[in-house]
């Protein structure tokens, strides 16, 4: 195992890091190409949340460039509000992404369980616009921001994380074209032809702001077909409810502006997010900017605190790993190097013997093809030096031709052209040559 990084300054690893320095728990988690296990470093006993990705896996699906985008984007990032890398390093089947452990489930997990209220809500809202913020500083458009990516940890901080879609702006591509993100969170210009940039992040906060508050998003279709219709044209409703402010009807309103250019976030950046009146009502702050900036800090508690006593990840994730994997990684984790490399090296001789069995045949086939080639080219050789096709008609005729031959032959020979002039001439010659044939050998026999 091999390229390590490290961006722990406090767990610091003397060698390079390897999947054998951790304890190997529970699953946590599961992705496309792979699945998030909680670790524990060993020695200094912290845990982590373990991403192992399949390289197989991400070759089949022709996502080597999104996989390692997200690592260069991840070894940029350091914030209080996203799930920041600590630890990188891969082996010849997997590669990891060692990242800070998220205790308290994701927001999917949540909105499945339990309605929230606003004064919950306000403070998530709040906690991923500082992580937006700090993000599109970087000039990273996130693309794919929804309730499955955000992540509290055991005191109820959300934190964003995934950034297998993610993308970073440059000046030689100040803007993104293609349709990427789960379309229930995508922005009104991904489905325009003039590109696009940080402002679809903006909108995607204002879908997952809809969600939690009305358990439901904005658009309700019945295929996907028709929601990338709606998402553009549709009105959005804001239905009232007991308990919901004016104010967060607006700032929901805000996020959830067609126009880019006017959205919330977009236009007056986070200092519009700041002043807006949903971030500075609530009865748990009185100085908006102190408020800010504990909760930055995070100095702030939480309205809601996730279950320390209840597991908050879906259980299934250990019994598919246990029952559906050919190679779970905890069966990885005590094999002995020595195993897996001669494992290797059996899958190599066994490719080169199959390389050479093929080039065998292969030689095999041309060689008789040559074979054939070069007997009938003989053939035709053969019958261009034959008699005239009359033959000799006496073995006094032959007798030249022959020198040392046999009169037997000779014989025969007469006999083979006699036929062929029989069949060339016609039939009433036949007595005439068959008695000069008789004559012929009756002298050669005296």
């Amino acid at each position: 195992m091999g390229n390590g990084s490290s961006r722990d300054q406090e767990d610091i690893f003397e060698n390079e890091v390897n999947l054998f320095q951790f304890k190997l728990q529970r699953v946590i988690g599961r992705g496309s190409f792979g699945k998030v296990r909680m670790v524990q470093r060993r020695g200094t006993g912290k845990v982590y949340a373990l991403k192992y990705i399949s390289k197989a896996q991400v070759i089949r699906m022709d996502a080597v460039r999104n996989i390692l985008r997200e690592r260069q984007i991840l070894e940029t990032l350091d914030h209080a509000f996203i799930v920041n890398m600590r630890f990188a390093f891969q082996d010849d089947e997997y590669m990891y992404m060692c990242m800070d452990l998220m205790m308290g489930g994701d927001l999917r997990f949540h909105l499945n369980r339990k309605q929230f209220g606003e004064d919950v809500v306000r403070f998530w809202i709040a906690e991923l616009c500082s992580a937006l913020t700090h993000l599109h500083s970087q000039g990273i458009v996130h693309r794919d921001i929804k309730p499955d990516n955000v992540l509290l940890d055991e005191k109820g901080h959300a934190h964003l994380t995934d950034f297998n879609i993610g993308c970073k702006l440059t000046a030689e591509k100040p803007f993104l074209t293609s349709q990427s993100g789960t379309v229930a969170y995508m922005a009104p210009e991904v489905f325009g032809r003039h590109g696009y940039g940080t402002s679809v992040d903006w909108w995607a906060v204002g879908v997952l702001f809809y969600e939690c508050i009305y358990n439901k998003r904005p658009f309700q279709t019945e295929n996907i077909s028709d929601l990338k219709k709606a998402i553009p044209t549709q009105t959005i409703e804001f239905p009232e409810k007991e308990g919901l402010s004016r104010e967060c009807i607006s700032a929901m309103r805000g996020f959830l502006t067609r126009d880019p250019k006017e959205r919330l976030g977009v236009k007056g950046g986070m200092e519009s997010i700041r002043q807006h009146p949903f971030f500075q009502a609530g009865t748990y702050q009185t100085n908006p900017e102190n408020w800010w900036y504990m909760l930055e800090t995070k100095q702030l508690t939480p309205k809601f605190q996730p279950s320390s006593e209840n597991v908050n990840f879906d259980a299934t994730y250990d019994l598919e790993e246990l029952l559906l994997d050919d190679e779970p990684l905890t069966y990885r984790s005590t094999r002995k190097r020595a195993q897996r490399m001669q494992k290797e090296k059996d899958r190599a001789i066994k490719e080169e013997n199959a390389r050479i069995k093929a080039e065998q045949q292969q030689e095999a086939a041309e060689a008789a093809a040559a074979a054939k080639l070069a007997m009938n080219k003989s053939r035709r050789s053969t019958r261009a030096r034959s008699w005239p096709r009359s033959g000799p008609r006496s073995i006094s005729e032959a007798g030249p031709l022959l020198g040392t031959r046999s009169i037997a032959r000779a014989a025969r020979a007469t006999t083979t052209a006699a036929a062929r002039f029989i069949y060339l001439n016609n039939l009433p010659c036949l007595i005439s040559t068959t008695t000069t044939i008789m004559d012929s050998m009756h002298k050669a026999s005296r």
